[in-house]
Parts: structure tokens; sequence; C-alpha cells
């Protein structure tokens, strides 16, 4: 499965999760400023991927930015075992947080996609 996977609204995006079962969602990243050279961040995101505890969501206007494509591929990010998403914003939506916890993020989720992310945990 090719990195990034584009899903461009909501039912995409349940037809996608109606095929697997995924965990929890605990990490959000938007756009270029999310790392600013961290790789730590990156690191501790792969080893929770490799444990099967995190899938990936990145709500960006664009697609990914080339810097921090890179930087996953540095970390051979395709290889993992979990599943990475690219949503666009909708009109008017701000949501950023650099590292939101569980459950806010997965109150926006419930917000941006009406998905109860409880039925994944």
């Amino acid at each position: 499965m090719k990195w990034p996977i584009e899903i461009h609204n909501d039912d995409e995006f349940q037809a996608f999760i109606s095929k697997k079962t995924l965990p929890v969602i605990l990490f959000f990243f938007n756009g270029v400023c999310d790392f600013d050279g961290n790789d730590t961040y990156v690191i501790d995101i792969i080893n929770a991927a490799y444990n099967g505890k995190a899938i990936y969501l990145c709500v960006t206007e664009n697609n990914l930015d080339p810097a921090t494509i890179e930087l996953f591929k540095k970390y051979s990010i395709n290889k993992l075992p979990s599943y990475a998403f690219a949503i666009p914003h909708r009109p008017n939506e701000v949501f950023t947080l650099e590292k939101p916890d569980c459950f806010e993020l997965g109150d926006y989720l419930t917000r941006f996609l009406s998905f109860d992310y409880g039925t994944n945990s």
C-alpha cells in the first residue's frame, strides 16, 4: 500500500476503515512545521506503529510537503505495518495541536467525520 493515502471525504474514509479494524489514533501532523527537525518525535511515532498502537492521521490543505515525506522515507516509514491518511481540511475548519492526546484527536475526528473512534480502540 502506497503512502500517503489520500482520502477526500467521509464516505472514502468510512469505506477504508470498514476493511480493517484499526488501533486507536495517537498522532496528528499538520504539514511542514510539525517536526522542526525533531527526529525523536518521529522515532516515537515509528516505535508506536511497530507495536501496533498507532495509525497516522495527516490533516493538510494539500498533500504532505516534500520535506516531511523525506523525513518519513529516512526512517523507512513506508515499511511500517500501519496506515497513513491525508485528509484535506474542511472549509473554515481550524485545528492545530503539536502533540495532542488521543482523546482530543478523537473528539476532532468525531466532529470532522462523525466517526466513533471508540469502536476501533
